[in-house]
């Protein structure tokens, strides 16, 4: 199994995979456009070169672990003191490190592009990360631990589902971890019209993969601030609402149609029957085919 994760050699100039032991987790491909998720697992000691990174990384150790990592040559820092400390190693800037022990990562990667766009800046054409190392971020450390478990999971809840967690992560990193944390904030009020537009524009790409910034663009928003408006105006976040429109839908279909369960999925939006059941099951209490039949529809 081959990581997502890259390194650009400062001494040689080459740019290489990272090379962990072990990868014990590791996102489907097209998990979320921009964004890589692995678990990694050595058993023993490990000493990086000055590496520059391609990707924003964020690395959550789950263990006990004695670290220490320089940026950019500057005095080492201490970390690993206890589990769940993070580390935020922005693209671009030089850094090497050293380990003293067994070590169980979840190693989180995020495009430039993607962080600038999740949220918007005031005056900012990019967003530039500070580096940090050894801190204990409770919000990072959850969120990433959330997206792990959907992905151990098989990703029962859809790309919507990240999307909407990378937003926030993205909107934390700035606020905590940027040269310059102002977001701007915009306010929209929850009125009837934008309600009925988003709305319809669910409902019309429901089969199909619809996405977070599909949605934001529609009402011309950047991720974070479409996420806190809908959950604002229809009292739950964007992925949990396309789940329930998606279920309805497959409910109707059930019980009024000869449909396969197969097509009965692609026409929900779910990318496979084994999708649909999962997901039908978590919100009904029941598979597809078990609630066709005591709902009196047609047997598929």
């Amino acid at each position: 199994m081959e990581t997502f994760a890259e390194r650009f050699d400062v001494a040689s100039g080459a740019r290489t995979k990272f090379e962990p032991e072990q990868i014990l987790l590791q996102d489907p491909a097209n998990w979320i456009a921009g964004a890589h998720l692995e678990v990694w697992e050595t058993t023993g000691g490990s000493e990086l070169p000055e590496t520059e990174l391609y990707l924003h990384g964020i690395v959550v150790t789950n263990n006990v672990v004695p670290t220490e990592v320089r940026f950019a040559g500057g005095p080492p820092i201490a970390g690993g003191s206890v589990p769940g400390c993070v580390a935020i190693l922005p693209a671009g800037i030089p850094y090497s490190g050293v380990g003293r022990g067994p070590a169980r990562t979840t190693v989180f990667g995020l495009r430039t592009e993607v962080l600038a766009a999740a949220v918007r800046t005031r005056g900012a054409r990019r967003v530039e990360l500070k580096p940090a190392y050894g801190i204990v971020d409770t919000f990072i450390g959850e969120a990433i631990g959330v997206l792990a478990a959907d992905v151990r999971d098989g990703c029962p809840m859809g790309s919507l589902y990240g999307d909407s967690i990378i937003a926030a992560i993205a909107a934390h990193l700035i606020r905590h971890y940027s040269a310059d944390p102002r977001v701007d904030q915009v306010n929209l009020k929850s009125d009837n019209v934008r309600r009925e537009r988003i709305r319809q524009h669910i409902l019309d790409q429901l089969g199909s993969s619809l996405t977070l910034q599909d949605m934001a663009a529609a009402l011309g928003l950047d991720l974070y601030s479409f996420s806190r408006w809908f959950k604002e105006s229809f009292g739950v976040s964007p992925h949990q609402y396309v789940l329930e429109a998606r279920i309805d839908r497959a409910r109707r279909l059930l019980n009024t149609t000869a449909l396969s369960l197969v097509d009965v999925a692609l026409d929900c939006g779910f990318s496979s029957q084994s999708h649909l059941t999962s997901v039908f099951k978590r919100f009904m209490g029941t598979t597809p085919a078990a609630f066709r039949m005591l709902g009196g529809g047609h047997s598929d």
